[in-house]
């Protein structure tokens, strides 16, 4: 079809070469970028799992009546794990992890070995309030 047979089009037909060639050039880019997008793909269905991990542990303490330790306590040990989680590196988000599942025991001995990580990811949660 030549330029000369879109003349006789509608506005909206007169788009569609247009459209065409935008069609063709995501094409190209996502074949381009496959990896990538695989990659980030990963990453979102990785977060999209640890967020899912992170709503049952906040469900299951939300159900805690006792043993030991107050709500306070538990939002706090929830907010310093989540904030390890979402901004630490490698070795503060596994920490993270590990705070989520430990019980008061637990929670209190990453609270003591780790209390620099504890003080600054707890400031940072603070400030995210």
């Amino acid at each position: 079809m030549d330029t000369d047979d879109y003349t006789h089009m509608g506005e909206e037909d007169s788009m569609k070469p247009l459209e065409d060639e935008r069609f063709e050039k995501l094409i190209e880019l996502v074949g381009r970028n496959q990896d990538k997008i695989l990659q980030l793909s990963k990453i979102v269905l990785s977060l999209q799992t640890q967020i899912l991990e992170l709503k049952k542990s906040i469900e299951k303490h939300k159900n805690i009546k006792s043993g030991g330790m107050d709500m306070v306590e538990i939002d706090e040990k929830i907010a310093v794990a989540i904030t390890m989680i979402k901004y630490g590196g490698s070795f503060v988000k596994a920490l993270g992890q590990a705070l989520m599942a430990a019980d008061q025991v637990n929670t209190q001995k990453i609270k003591e070995a780790f209390s620099e990580y504890w003080k600054q990811y707890k400031e940072m949660a603070l400030k995210e309030r």
